[in-house]
């Protein structure tokens, strides 16, 4: 550890040097909370970007899909769910028909995911009340967005920690 001396030496005070750290470890601080909060925010936004694209994407096929199985064409089925894998966000999706056939296209991803489940409802005729078809289940990993935001988070530290550094010092 260096002694009283060597700061004299070099024409730094004790004092004066004590404080520096305390400037220091407070833009250390203040830049961690931020970082955090703005990670916190952007976790969400990006988590709301994948819910809605789910929520885009089952509002697309769901009115074909329920034709279709009402029709009993389970091969548009089938094919309706493989043109979903085409979103980038959706990893999983799976039919359950009112009568217990499963269709599913992908894998179910590890880890933390978002799923999400929408009715297909057969609603085609002024005679007849709306008749339920099945349900629509589609799900997407959410690791990959953990993954980038871990990415980022040291790259925004830094920056946040310069920027509250030096509005300190200045």
């Amino acid at each position: 550890m260096l002694s009283n001396r060597f700061f004299t030496r070099m024409g730094i005070r004790p004092l004066a040097m004590r404080l520096l750290v305390y400037v220091l470890l407070f833009s250390l601080v203040i830049s961690l909370i931020a970082t955090g909060v703005q990670m916190i925010g952007e976790f969400e936004r990006r988590k709301s970007d994948v819910q809605e694209t789910q929520q885009r994407a089952a509002g697309l096929v769901s009115g074909g899909m329920s034709n279709n199985i009402w029709l009993m064409n389970f091969s548009e089925v089938a094919n309706s769910l493989d043109d979903m894998r085409t979103v980038k966000a959706i990893q999983y999706a799976q039919v359950v028909t009112s009568t217990g056939e499963e269709f599913s296209t992908g894998s179910y991803p590890e880890g933390r995911v978002i799923s999400q489940t929408f009715s297909l409802v057969f609603n085609r005729s002024t005679y007849r009340d709306p008749e339920n078809m099945g349900s629509l289940t589609i799900t997407s990993s959410i690791e990959q967005v953990y993954s980038e935001l871990r990415n980022g988070a040291l790259i925004n530290l830094l920056f946040q920690s310069l920027m509250v550094m030096l509005g300190t010092l200045g």
